[in-house]
């Protein structure tokens, strides 16, 4: 993977998983820590080496630039104390790994000759056999960059559990949605064990109260947000209630759980999770 690509890798990256920076106008400049989450400098600065040492290039980038490692810690805690997340951790990794290959990239001893076209090029245990941290995680990186997963594990950067679809975990408005506020026709899941692909998809069924299905299962877009969120499309509500049953698949044939999601009319109904009841008219 050369530098131009993975430093547009790592920006993706940054904006899919929502890291925050703590460069905002709105920070506290007198913040101290433990930051507002109660972690304290030793925790933060643990995970922020960890983050670091992750990277491929860690032992030739403490060689050929020592500062550099200092200058992603100070940036990371800095995140850490008043940004108040750990989401970027990742997003450090890759943007650490990049930083060294720019440096690495102007000694010329770490370029070989093509032996075809005799064109210097840089070697490739600093270009092409680098892997996004993703692999690291249940995997290593073998030549070219291509992601070898550990047993149970699948995907480009195996990240998803052989045999298990995508793992929703809560629905992100809650289990009940009022049609009279919205549509309530898209709703947002959280979600592990999720693939970007074409045949990323959700499955829809109306149950009744017992959970029991009342109608065939619908197949309906799914849209991928980021790597830890989708969205599932459901039917236009067209009486006072529905409820729903919500799951997704990575490859269209194998689903994982389910979530219930209940659309209601507050205009004549009161709702809760357990179930509905008519408004009084006055």
């Amino acid at each position: 993977m050369g530098v131009a690509i993975l430093e547009s890798v790592v920006f993706n990256r940054a904006f899919m998983n929502g890291a925050e920076t703590a460069h905002r106008e709105d920070i506290d400049p007198n913040q101290t820590w433990p930051n507002d989450q109660g972690m304290t400098e030793a925790q933060a600065s643990t995970l922020c080496s960890q983050a670091i040492s992750k990277s491929q290039l860690t032992s030739k980038c403490a060689s050929m630039s020592p500062n550099s490692r200092e200058t992603f810690m100070a940036d990371c805690l800095s995140d850490i104390l008043y940004g108040g997340t750990i989401d970027f951790l990742d997003a450090i990794t890759d943007a650490f790994t990049a930083e060294c290959q720019q440096v690495i990239a102007k000694d010329p001893s770490s370029y070989v000759s093509d032996p075809i076209t005799g064109q210097r090029m840089l070697k490739s245990e600093y270009s092409g056999d680098i892997c996004l941290t993703d692999c690291l995680d249940h995997g290593h990186c073998g030549p070219g960059g291509v992601c070898i997963c550990d047993q149970g594990w699948e995907g480009e950067y195996c990240h998803m559990m052989v045999g298990k679809g995508p793992e929703l975990d809560k629905i992100r408005s809650g289990p009940l949605c009022d049609k009279s506020q919205r549509p309530c026709q898209k709703v947002f899941i959280d979600a592990t064990n999720i693939n970007l692909s074409d045949d990323l998809a959700c499955a829809v069924q109306e149950i009744d109260e017992q959970g029991k299905a009342i109608t065939k299962t619908l197949i309906t877009d799914a849209e991928f947000i980021s790597s830890s969120r989708i969205s599932c499309e459901i039917p236009e509500t067209t009486v006072s209630s529905k409820r729903y049953q919500v799951s997704a698949t990575n490859d269209g044939a194998l689903y994982g759980n389910a979530l219930d999601i209940l659309v209601f009319d507050s205009i004549c109904l009161d709702c809760n999770g357990e179930g509905c009841t008519e408004k009084v008219s006055g």
